[in-house]
């Protein structure tokens, strides 16, 4: 079972899925090669630093995204990558 911290932050991470899907068709009308950094912006907006496990600067949290986005690809874990990526950030 995941922590608070960890459920908020797979939470999150779902919402600013279906936000950053809407920016991408209906603002950039491409493919968003910032993604993490729109992310991470995201996420320290509604929250997020309050549920890591450490204090991260929005371009910290960018590079970590990007490398779990990575490892996920690579290793193809069960589960969800909202839950993937809160249990390796979260507290």
């Amino acid at each position: 079972m995941q922590s608070n911290g960890k459920t908020r932050l797979a939470q999150l991470l779902s919402e600013a899925a279906e936000a950053h899907h809407h920016y991408e068709t209906e603002v950039l009308k491409q493919v968003d090669n910032d993604w993490s950094g729109w992310y991470a912006e995201y996420l320290m907006q509604h929250g997020a630093a309050d549920s890591l496990k450490e204090p991260l600067a929005i371009d910290q949290l960018a590079s970590r995204l990007a490398e779990y986005a990575a490892a996920y690809e690579a290793q193809k874990p069960g589960g969800s990558w909202q839950d993937y990526y809160a249990e390796l950030l979260g507290s």
